[in-house]
């Protein structure tokens, strides 16, 4: 599996992101929205820009979440070809 992933082919962005995709299945399957936490002033100013932007949308909220969970998993796939 560890020769799949240290690959330097195209296919390696593919995998990754099937993976990030099976890992959160069950989160996209039955989204939840975020709460507001009372004395976290930056959490909540954040929640409240990125429920703006993805327009206070429960599957946004989730997709955004898968999104950067595939953009971490690009990131350690890199960190792993360099060393």
């Amino acid at each position: 599996m560890l020769q799949i992933i240290r690959n330097n082919s195209p296919f390696t962005v593919l995998i990754l992101f099937i993976f990030s995709l099976l890992i959160r299945l069950p989160a996209l399957s039955d989204p939840v929205m975020p709460l507001p936490v009372e004395g976290l002033p930056v959490y909540n100013l954040l929640l409240h820009m990125t429920g703006f932007l993805v327009g206070g949308s429960v599957f946004g909220f989730t997709l955004l979440t898968a999104l950067l969970l595939f953009l971490q998993a690009l990131y350690l796939n890199t960190i792993v070809i360099r060393r």
